[in-house]
């Protein structure tokens, strides 16, 4: 558990002090060790810690090991090609699975930091980032490849209006990771329909969005079922509409809506800044984290726009007047997501990573 908080406390204090430094080179260099801590941890744990170490990771690492080419991999796997060739490139240079941990950690780290950069006129990076890693670090131990989508896609919505080409870039790049990837381009799409209108009308056209995104929630089975017998989507997809576990826990579930209704209280703050076309986005995701009450699978669908909300977050406690309150609310919104860490990672052990074991931990 405290080498967890140990690794997150370095690299808020790195983050801080790029804040702090005008330096381009001092920049660079506490941009990099911010993010290499993180993805050191990742690298030097143990197989299962993060419930997909046991599962897809060591069977792809394990197939590429043995020769495999990637043509039959991805056919008998199901995993993306670029997953697929970052274990080759590895197992034909330094043959280890801690490297491909460590790899696939670095390149979420990079891209979520990017993103951090990108906002920190509105949300110093060491918040946004600190934030990241109290709600998300850990789960992104388990769902690797999504993991690495979600952060691509997090990036490539910084220019969504203002380099087409870019954002469609980094949303293949996040596809061949992971492809549920394509909500991303869903997102992309929704945006480019929203910016054709102006004034009012932009938002009764978000109000029309999001109502048919509340339909395909209710109607999630049958229009998944509709795609497949249409040869639209594989059979592969069969698995989103069979398993009917309920995946919602209380604690994320209180937690999916204290994040909604901040992002809603701080609208006015939002829409001064450079997030004010986040709100949407989390508003969507929202909705979409219901999906857990019909699929486990299913609901990891909403993470790609429930990560936004780590700028989101730091908006609500500039409602209050004057820096003093401003401080007080931030303070008591970081506690509360170390609260969430504790009990959600720790207590509950959700994600399987807690107890942190590295190679070097005597068994």
């Amino acid at each position: 558990m405290f080498i967890y908080l140990f690794v997150f406390l370095l690299s808020t204090i790195f983050l801080f002090l790029y804040g702090k430094t005008t330096s381009s080179a001092k920049k660079k260099m506490f941009l990099i060790f911010a993010i290499l801590f993180p993805s050191l941890l990742a690298g030097f744990r143990q197989a299962g810690i993060g419930t997909d170490t046991n599962n897809y990771v060591r069977i792809v690492y394990d197939l590429c090991l043995r020769g495999k080419t990637m043509p039959y991999i991805a056919n008998h796997t199901g995993i993306e090609y670029l997953y697929i060739l970052i274990n080759m490139l590895v197992v034909k240079t330094i043959p280890s699975v801690n490297i491909v941990y460590f790899i696939l950690q670095f390149i979420i780290q990079y891209f979520i930091l990017k993103a951090c950069v990108y906002y920190e006129k509105d949300c110093p990076p060491w918040i946004s980032y600190l934030l990241f890693l109290l709600l998300f670090y850990n789960r992104s131990l388990n769902m690797i490849r999504q993991t690495i989508s979600i952060s691509i896609i997090l990036y490539s919505f910084c220019f969504y209006k203002t380099d087409n080409k870019k954002s469609l870039f980094l949303i293949l790049l996040a596809f061949l990771f992971h492809n549920t990837a394509i909500i991303g381009f869903i997102l992309f799409i929704m945006y480019k329909i929203i910016s054709l209108f102006k004034g009012k009308y932009t938002n009764l056209v978000k109000v029309f969005i999001l109502f048919l995104v509340v339909m395909f929630v209710i109607f999630y089975k049958e229009i998944i079922s509709f795609l497949i017998n249409s040869n639209i989507l594989s059979q592969r997809y069969l698995f989103y509409i069979k398993d009917n576990s309920s995946n919602i826990i209380g604690v994320e579930h209180v937690m999916v809506i204290l994040i909604t209704l901040l992002c809603f209280i701080s609208g006015k703050v939002i829409s001064k800044t450079k997030l004010k076309d986040i709100p949407f986005v989390i508003y969507m995701g929202f909705i979409l984290y219901n999906l857990g009450k019909i699929s486990n699978y299913a609901q990891r669908f909403s993470y790609y726009y429930l990560y936004f909300s780590i700028f989101t977050i730091t908006q609500f406690p500039k409602i209050f007047v004057g820096k003093k309150y401003q401080n007080i609310f931030l303070f008591i919104l970081l506690i509360l997501a170390l609260c969430f860490w504790i009990y959600y990672y720790c207590i509950l052990k959700a994600d399987r990573t807690v107890p942190y074991m590295s190679i070097f931990s005597w068994k």
